[in-house]
């Protein structure tokens, strides 16, 4: 009996021990489940905030809002579903500012759902300084003969007398030996820098006043065209010759080709915008000349030539002419005796400035060349303007991962 007994006793602590066994294998089954479901949605979660990411990347940079909602002036937003991997809910903050911030929270199975993962990435763009030198070259800056650069501020009038600097700076991304070369009698009266391997080639007459160091690791941004342009119908090609006079009034304009030649003499009346889409973009020659009456900006894919009276602007403000070059321009010549007043942005572009005519303002190319008795009077004013050129990528982070 009493064996009977302690064999009760032993059985049933055999059964607890391996019910309390079967509960523990159950209930680390079951968290081991939970954390796989969890791991595998917080991936999920992760490649779905990728996803709308990239697609806040591509309608940022192609100025592309098909399909977004406007939550206010510089902000936009998206949500989609990618069949079962999640939900992506992504915004796009500070459009028209010098700081853009996407954010994009990818949800795995979805947004609201009891066994729900959330990942956040961001990323940040801002908007370069259009000019912070005289010239900027992407690849290099040579200036050849009597070639020249200084500085003035055109918001305290017209260059000269007191009004001339010595920010006339030669800048390169190049890291290549001569990536700044001077030959001749050139001078860059201002500091020459290029990026930590490249070097500055003087000749025997040719001078730097300023610093000479090898630090520079600033990036030019890309030219993006404004959608009221790239979207636009393009109208028919405008070419005159001759004496012909054509007048131009405010709007936005998108053409293959602007050609002015002979006497002829086309006008831009107002605030003028145009998209020219030819490889043979801009072509002034012979005594042609094309009147700035007040704000303009012309965007190329192709190249200019701007030769013989060139552009006149008529407030000799450079601020008030830009010539953006997009990644397909690859040519820019500004020649003749013509004096450029305005600013040329065209990162791809091997620039050439010749001629005695020069320009006041700034240049940022890939390859820049001034010749001759061409100078280059750096208009400090055009430092703060940001408007109308590239944004910088400043970095992808995740900001949140929530299980």
């Amino acid at each position: 009996m009493n064996n009977r007994g302690v064999a009760l006793v032993i059985s049933y602590m055999v059964i607890a021990v391996l019910s309390v066994l079967g509960s523990a294998v159950l209930t680390r089954t079951v968290s081991e489940k939970n954390i796989c479901v969890n791991h595998s949605n917080s991936t999920r979660a992760f490649w779905v905030a990728e996803a709308g990411l990239q697609q806040g990347i591509r309608a940022f940079k192609n100025n592309d809002w098909s399909g977004w909602s406007e939550l206010n002036a510089t902000t936009k937003s998206l949500s989609a579903t990618l069949g079962n991997s999640g939900e992506y809910s992504v915004t796009v903050s500070g459009l028209g500012s010098s700081s853009v911030v996407i954010a994009s929270s990818g949800y795995s199975p979805g947004i609201g759902l009891a066994v729900n993962s959330a990942r956040t990435v961001t990323a940040s763009y801002s908007r370069s300084m259009l000019f912070s030198a005289a010239a900027f070259g992407k690849s290099r800056v040579t200036l050849n003969g009597n070639a020249s650069t200084d500085s003035y501020n055109s918001g305290i009038g017209a260059y000269g007398g007191i009004n001339r600097g010595t920010k006339g700076d030669v800048i390169t991304n190049g890291s290549t030996a001569g990536a700044i070369t001077l030959t001749g009698s050139s001078t860059v009266n201002g500091n020459a820098d290029t990026a930590p391997a490249g070097t500055v080639l003087l000749g025997p007459a040719s001078r730097v006043t300023g610093s000479i160091t090898h630090t520079n690791n600033d990036s030019i941004g890309e030219v993006s065209v404004p959608s009221e342009l790239s979207g636009a119908t393009s109208s028919t090609a405008i070419e005159i010759a001759g004496s012909t006079n054509q007048v131009l009034p405010s709007g936005n304009y998108k053409m293959p080709k602007i050609n002015v030649s002979g006497n002829a003499q086309l006008t831009l009346s107002g605030d003028v915008n145009i998209y020219l889409t030819d490889a043979a973009a801009l072509n002034i020659t012979g005594s042609g000349r094309l009147v700035v009456l007040g704000n303009a900006k012309i965007y190329i894919d192709g190249s200019a030539n701007i030769s013989g009276a060139g552009v006149v602007n008529n407030s000799l403000l450079p601020e008030d002419f830009m010539l953006y070059g997009t990644s397909s321009s690859t040519s820019i010549q500004v020649s003749g005796s013509g004096v450029f007043y305005g600013g040329i942005y065209a990162p791809e572009a091997s620039i050439s400035v010749t001629g005695n005519g020069g320009v006041y303002g700034g240049v940022v190319g890939d390859a820049i060349t001034v010749s001759g008795s061409s100078s280059i009077h750096f208009d400090e004013a055009l430092s703060g303007i940001s408007s109308g050129g590239g944004y910088i990528f400043g970095g992808w982070r995740e900001i949140q991962s929530v299980n």
